[in-house]
């Protein structure tokens, strides 16, 4: 029973050979001695060693069958000898990749080989397979006899574990390292917060931005270095990158140094987050933009300064694209066409010009695109909104992009219609005068300290008579006579002296050709990039002819040299008190002072208490409402006393911050208008009066024929006059309307009197004379001068709007207004008064009549008003 017990023990730890031994020992038909006793004994000594070894061991036969496992081997590898029995099955499953299956026995040679030749055996490393799938790495050896084979296997997978952590963490400081030096070497700012706002890492980008040490800076909360308006800005952006879990990639805001100064920083923050993936604080990269936002600055208050100044001043500036459609405009040119800027923007060249002022841009446009040169004041002629006609000076240039691609036009349009106008009066002076100017042509020079010429233009030859190449080098000594060069030495000498360009002085110069020319010449001092006096430069003319024409010009020259100064506009700027800061010459011109009475002065000093009044209230109005006018007039007085009507345009200035500093415009005196405008006004006064007279003779001429309808046409004309003073039209209109009124009928002279006074129904015949009335009332007025259409009004009064009435069917919008006014107060007068043929209707009929055909035969406006007058304000007809 005992023995029976002990060989179960020995099969669970693997002791095949073990039983072997001792069944052999228990057989009674062998021979035992005592060696065989000590051997047996020997041997359950080795084996209960090995079993308790803590290295791992396997025993083989030669035929490759293992015949034992120590504990320690099943406790590494988990495999038992019903699993492994053979070597074959051992390398199967602890080697279960076959690339590394086939490297195994080679190593284990390297041992056999060692121990043939009495050498100690290097131990193999190797890694096994176990049998729940980890691996075990072992430092292998072994002995080998001619009937066993002996492995032993140590168990290193500790140390190789704690060998790679070592390894990783090695690399990973190494690469720290690494990155951390490129942090460092970069110029953008690179930081860690916590949750709370508080540095915890950052590079010395940061400290050099933030101007803080880095000892100071660690720990610093953002709210230390921001004020409280960008301290909400910032924590607004941290707080939505938390909850979103989004990067924001465009985070700028100012911070405040260590020294107080202020700079902008931009730059992008997001999650920083440990290795569970919660978050413990935000990373990011700032960098310094003060310098960018500083030029962005100047820039924008650059932009605002010129796009002020374009819309402020009275000249039109525009930009088109290739197909003549506006892209870009300024206020000035909506006021000179007349059309708002919704109707202008994208509006083409051809909405506002005929065909042949379409054609004559069109080719002065393409000769600048095809040439690239610019065109200067050339004119045409536009149509304004109203159909009215100006003449407008123009000079254009391309538009390219920023590769160089032409991609448009740009230039400045003035109204000259005015000055049109004025300009034929004095075409014949003028001319003169104009083909003088033009064949001018100045000379530009420029000479050494010996007076050598070193460069000049064409026209310096011309002036001279000499080549480019004789002229090079050549001295003043060599075109003037001994006196000349002497005024000439003295004058340069002066300019020398004195570091300032001398006055215009006059010079006679001797050409090649041996003629003398009188000579102009202005001088200044040119030096090189070291501020170096290296010689002279300045402007020539030929002042010859001039000198000969002058006093023939100069009373011409006089009056077009007073145009020229009087349409010049001044430019100002003033404080918001209304105290001049900056102006140019033209506005001295305009006042009267000088630019040193002018500096400070306000316009209360230069105008009487109303217009004082006028200019405080616009400019009031203007920074209130922080648009601005395109111009009001006023009178001012000049430092002479004079009174002169002036129109002024003004807008505001503002500082950096938006800030409302001043005042500036453009002014230009209009005195002579309004006073061309006061004479037409007396001669349209006296022209009304004389078609008010002509009118009473027609209305009394046909009193003495029929006073039915003489009578009716002043009732009409007073319910016409009040229907056009309800709808609020203009003065004009209703007073036309008025005059049309009172000789609507006048054509009714042409009709037997007879027929008109025909107490019984009339014919055909007699029905077509009385239509006849309105296209003979036409033939009587049409060629009566008036400032009103009063013919074409009488023409129409009978037409109707669906086109039913008559001489000419006309229809709508064909009809003038003033005609279908006429046309309704014709109808309920007529309804409503007595005649010869029929008794009054009364004044309900007739207001009925036009209630039920308002919008069909009677304009809808007109015959609501009309109405309106009669129930609702209680007008009658007398």
């Amino acid at each position: 029973m005992k023995k029976r017990n002990e060989k179960t023990d020995r099969n669970k730890t693997g002791l095949k050979n073990s039983a072997t031994l001792e069944k052999s020992a228990a057989d009674p038909s062998k021979k035992q001695n005592w060696a065989d006793e000590k051997l047996l004994q020997s041997q359950k000594e080795l084996l209960a060693l090995m079993d308790a070894s803590p290295i791992g061991i396997s025993w083989a036969d030669r035929q490759g069958n293992i015949q034992y496992l120590n504990r320690k081997h099943q406790e590494l590898f988990g495999y038992t000898l019903e699993d492994i029995p053979t070597i074959d099955a051992w390398r199967s499953l602890a080697y279960p990749d076959p690339a590394y299956r086939q490297q195994v026995p080679p190593l284990m040679n390297q041992i056999t080989e060692a121990q043939k030749h009495g050498k100690e055996a290097i131990p193999i490393e190797i890694t096994v397979t176990c049998k729940d799938g980890s691996f075990r790495h072992v430092m292998q050896t072994g002995a080998f006899t001619s009937n066993h084979v002996l492995a032993v296997y140590h168990d290193i997978t500790e140390y190789k574990e704690t060998e790679e952590k070592l390894r990783l963490e090695k690399e990973l400081h190494q690469s720290a390292e690494k990155y951390r030096a490129i942090i460092e070497g970069i110029q953008e700012g690179y930081f860690e917060v916590d949750l709370a706002g508080n540095f915890t890492f950052f590079n010395n980008s940061v400290c050099r931005i933030l101007g803080y040490p880095r000892e100071e800076l660690r720990g610093m909360n953002y709210q230390h270095y921001t004020d409280k308006e960008e301290f909400e800005k910032v924590y607004h952006a941290y707080n939505k990158v938390y909850i979103t879990g989004e990067p924001n990639n465009a985070l700028g805001w100012q911070v405040i140094r260590k020294d107080g100064t202020k700079r902008y920083v931009e730059g992008s923050v997001s999650l920083l987050k440990d290795s569970s993936g919660k978050s413990i604080g935000f990373r990011g990269i700032i960098h310094d933009i003060t310098g960018r936002k500083e030029t962005e600055e100047k820039l924008r208050q650059s932009e605002e300064k010129y796009r002020t100044i374009l819309e402020t001043m009275q000249e039109a500036y525009f930009e088109v694209n290739l197909a003549g459609s506006f892209t870009f405009f300024n206020d000035s040119f909506c006021r000179i066409l007349g059309y708002s800027r919704e109707e202008m923007t994208g509006m083409n060249y051809r909405k506002y010009m005929d065909e042949e002022n379409a054609k004559r841009t069109y080719q002065r446009y393409n000769k600048v695109y095809t040439t690239g040169e610019p065109a200067e004041e050339f004119g045409w002629e536009m149509i304004k909104k109203d159909g009215t006609r100006i003449y407008v000076e123009e000079s254009i240039s391309l538009i390219k992009d920023s590769s160089g691609k032409t991609i448009g036009f740009r230039g400045i349009v003035r109204d000259v219609t005015e000055r049109r106008q004025t300009e034929e009066t004095l075409r014949q002076s003028e001319e003169k005068y104009r083909t003088i100017i033009e064949k001018i042509e100045d000379g530009y020079y420029e000479v050494d300290l010996t007076g050598k010429l070193t460069f000049f233009n064409n026209a310096t030859c011309v002036l001279y008579g000499y080549s480019k190449e004789e002229l090079m080098g050549m001295t003043y000594q060599r075109y003037t006579d001994k006196e000349n060069a002497r005024k000439l030495f003295q004058a340069f000498n002066e300019v020398y002296r004195t570091g300032i360009g001398s006055h215009v002085f006059e010079y006679e110069a001797i050409r090649k050709d041996g003629t003398k020319r009188q000579v102009e010449i202005f001088t200044s001092l040119m030096k090189d990039s070291e501020s170096n006096l290296r010689g002279f430069r300045g402007i020539i003319r030929d002042i010859t002819e001039r000198r000969k024409a002058e006093e023939t010009l100069r009373q011409s020259e006089e009056k077009y040299r007073t145009i020229l100064e009087n349409i010049e506009e001044g430019y100002y700027e003033v404080d918001l008190s209304g105290k001049f800061t900056f102006f140019n010459d033209s506005m001295c011109q305009i006042t009267g002072y000088s630019r040193e009475e002018l500096t400070g002065m306000s316009y209360q000093q230069y105008a009487d208490e109303e217009n004082s009044k006028k200019v405080f209230q616009e400019f009031n109005k203007l920074y209130t409402t922080r648009g601005s006018t395109a111009g009001f007039d006023w009178q001012m007085i000049r430092k002479d006393g004079a009174r002169r009507y002036i129109e002024a345009s003004a807008s505001l200035i503002k500082d950096s911050s938006g800030k409302s500093i001043g005042f500036r415009g453009i002014v230009r005196d209009i005195t002579e208008r309004k006073k061309a405008e006061e004479k037409i006004r007396q001669t349209l006064n006296s022209l009304k009066k004389a078609v008010g007279t002509t009118i009473q003779v027609l209305v009394t001429a046909l009193e003495t024929r029929d006073p039915y309808t003489a009578g009716h046409q002043s009732q009409s004309a007073n319910l016409a006059y009040a229907i056009a003073t309800e709808m609020g039209l203009p003065q004009d209109k209703i007073e036309g309307i008025n005059m049309a009124g009172i000789i609507h009928d006048i054509g009714k002279l042409s009709i037997p009197a007879e027929i008109l006074s025909k107490p019984t129904k009339l014919t055909n015949l007699e029905i077509a004379l009385i239509q006849e009335h309105a296209h003979s009332g036409f033939e009587m007025l049409k060629d009566v001068e008036s400032p009103w259409p009063l013919a074409e009004i009488v023409y129409q009064h009978h037409e109707r709007i669906n086109g039913s009435g008559y001489p000419r069917n006309l229809k709508g919008d064909e009809i003038l207004m003033e005609a279908r006014i006429l046309g309704v107060a014709d109808v309920v007068e007529a309804m409503a008064s007595h005649r010869p043929y029929r008794p009054a209707l009364g004044i309900e009929v007739a207001l009925e009549e036009i209630e039920k055909n308002k919008g069909i035969l009677y304009d809808t406006a007109v015959a609501d008003t009309c109405l309106k007058l009669f129930r609702e304000k209680g007008y009658q007809i007398k």
